[in-house]
């Protein structure tokens, strides 16, 4: 983990606003993000005065990054998630937190718009900022102030949330960035509601299976490295992980929306990394783990125009979302912005698939 230096022309600085539901919405996006993020997250989550300490907890379950509660004069950190403590303002000075109890805003304490206003004021382009789930209005000014300042906003659709009041009043508001709006669920794509069906993009669910598998600690030292390797024909691969965890992924399987573990892809998986590391046989067994990929027929993303004004393609990025993450972002953050997907994303536009019979 490193201090984050202030650089120019970098989106390194991401905050994050929410109020009812987000508890539930902050671990899936968090999810998401890599352990080696060259960025740091803040976070304001609207709580009770009196709130419970419990949420840096469920959000560390969810995130491979440093979570913490802010703390008076903390340095913005590369790799770490910062949550705004209940009844304090969270706001910036130069590269430091600040806290303070002012008066409320917007009957909030934290405001959203206090960190996202402070954000755009102090670090401008590097901003990002993130609106998700809530009732009332709280972060939608702050979203203008950063959008003004040069940074990049993004606003949840209010179909997926939990309260779509807040993300609502944001896509409403009388500022042009947020008149787009940006489907990126995955696997569930091909189901919205609202779309007609042959603007629909033809993904489809495909399960992968993982293990979650401990390292005593005399074996550590030799397992520091990926492995990447075939076993009776099938890939596998083993991944350690800080704190002596070494995950073994994954399986490949069309089941439709199932996400059930299931016994076969288990002893797949174990009888393959067993294979390449025979010391499999001496790690404890810890989580098994199911997800659901995005595919396409080609395997390649969609990217860009829908055919419905205003909503935009970030889907089918199968087994590679997460190293596509940051160019999916720019090209669409560029399509926002000149309204045309740049040359580069071209070949993934969802029309190749129009004459395809998908």
């Amino acid at each position: 983990m490193i201090a984050s230096p202030a650089r120019a022309n970098t989106r390194d600085l991401v905050v994050i606003g929410c109020s009812a539901g987000g508890v539930e919405a902050l671990p899936r996006v968090l999810q998401q993000l890599p352990e080696d993020l060259m960025a740091a997250v803040f976070i304001v989550q609207h709580l009770a005065p009196t709130g419970d300490r419990y949420l840096v907890g469920i959000l560390s379950r969810a995130c491979r990054l440093r979570v913490a509660w802010a703390e008076q004069g903390g340095r913005i950190t590369y790799g770490s998630v910062i949550v705004a403590p209940p009844d304090l303002h969270m706001m910036f000075t130069d590269e430091h937190v600040s806290l303070t109890k002012a008066a409320r805003e917007n009957h909030a304490r934290p405001s959203i718009d206090k960190l996202f206003r402070s954000a755009a004021a102090v670090h401008g382009s590097r901003v990002i900022g993130v609106l998700l789930t809530g009732m009332l209005d709280d972060g939608v000014a702050g979203l203008r102030a950063i959008r003004e300042a040069g940074g990049i906003v993004i606003v949840q659709d209010p179909a997926g949330a939990a309260f779509p009041d807040l993300p609502a009043r944001a896509l409403l508001a009388r500022d042009p960035v947020v008149w787009q709006v940006i489907v990126a669920t995955g696997p569930w794509s091909s189901q919205l509601e609202g779309i007609p069906h042959e603007l629909r993009p033809p993904v489809r669910p495909v399960k992968g299976e993982v293990l979650r598998l401990r390292v005593p600690e005399a074996y550590r030292p030799a397992l520091r490295h990926v492995v990447r390797a075939t076993a009776r024909g099938f890939s596998v691969y083993l991944v350690p992980r800080p704190g002596g965890e070494l995950v073994v992924g994954a399986t490949s399987s069309e089941l439709g929306y199932d996400t059930r573990v299931l016994a076969g892809g288990v002893f797949t998986l174990l009888r393959d990394a067993r294979t390449v590391l025979p010391i499999t046989d001496e790690l404890e067994f810890v989580e098994t783990i199911a997800g659901l990929r995005p595919a396409t027929p080609d395997n390649a993303p969609i990217l860009g125009p829908s055919g419905l004004d205003r909503l935009l393609w970030a889907t089918g990025h199968y087994r590679n979302g997460v190293l596509l993450t940051p160019i999916t972002a720019q090209l669409l953050a560029d399509t926002v912005r000149t309204g045309g997907l740049p040359d580069l994303g071209k070949p993934f536009l969802g029309s190749r698939f129009e004459h395809a019979g998908h």
